[in-house]
């Protein structure tokens, strides 16, 4: 059990870094799009920008997010995006 634990946070801390390396716009729109479940318009509203930019700073930061994890998994060889997608990785935060 206490590997267990040692595990999910040694997974969550990868996670955090994988986010932490995104810039600050487009991490906080994931967040607010995906823990926060606040739509494109709520998040433009929010951040005082276009429902445009809010889209393209989501559409980057899931490509990115998606290549830093291939990233970890190609230097690690342990596989993230086998097991949880995105919304999943970023409510584990």
């Amino acid at each position: 059990m206490p590997e267990e634990v040692y595990e999910n946070k040694e997974f969550q801390q990868t996670i955090q870094d994988l986010l932490n390396s995104l810039p600050p716009e487009q991490c906080s729109s994931l967040m607010l799009y995906y823990y926060e479940k606040l739509s494109v318009k709520e998040i433009a509203e929010i951040q005082g920008t276009s429902e445009g930019t809010v889209k393209s700073r989501l559409n980057y930061g899931r490509k990115a997010v998606k290549n830093k994890v291939e990233e970890y998994e190609k230097r690690t060889g342990t596989k993230l995006h086998a097991i949880l997608p995105l919304p999943l990785l970023i409510f584990f935060l």
